[in-house]
């Protein structure tokens, strides 16, 4: 979590978990053999309704097991009809192991 130890929690703001089950990718090179849907596990600390942290590994469309770490800064918040959405930049370090 590389953004724990820079941005502390906001006291106000009760810090919440999530985990992601990977995500899905679409190639424009159709004939290339990539993979597609890069299954994984990942976890999301959100600190503030600003800041929030990542980390996670999953399987890339080269078919690699990668990990990765990064920070989320989202800045533009809404609330419709009582949803909470965000927006920002996420900046993360991806790392891809080899699998022989």
């Amino acid at each position: 979590m590389l953004a724990a130890g820079t941005v502390a929690a906001d006291p106000g703001f009760p810090v919440q978990v999530w985990l992601s089950p990977g995500h899905h990718s679409c190639h424009f090179e159709r004939d290339a053999d990539q993979r597609e849907n890069n299954d994984g596990l990942g976890v999301e600390a959100a600190l503030s309704a600003d800041h929030a942290a990542m980390a996670g590994a999953f399987n890339s469309s080269a078919g690699e097991r990668s990990r990765y770490a990064g920070y989320q800064l989202r800045p533009w918040q809404w609330e419709p009809a009582g949803l909470a959405a965000r927006a920002g930049l996420a900046i993360a370090l991806q790392i891809k192991l080899r699998v022989r």
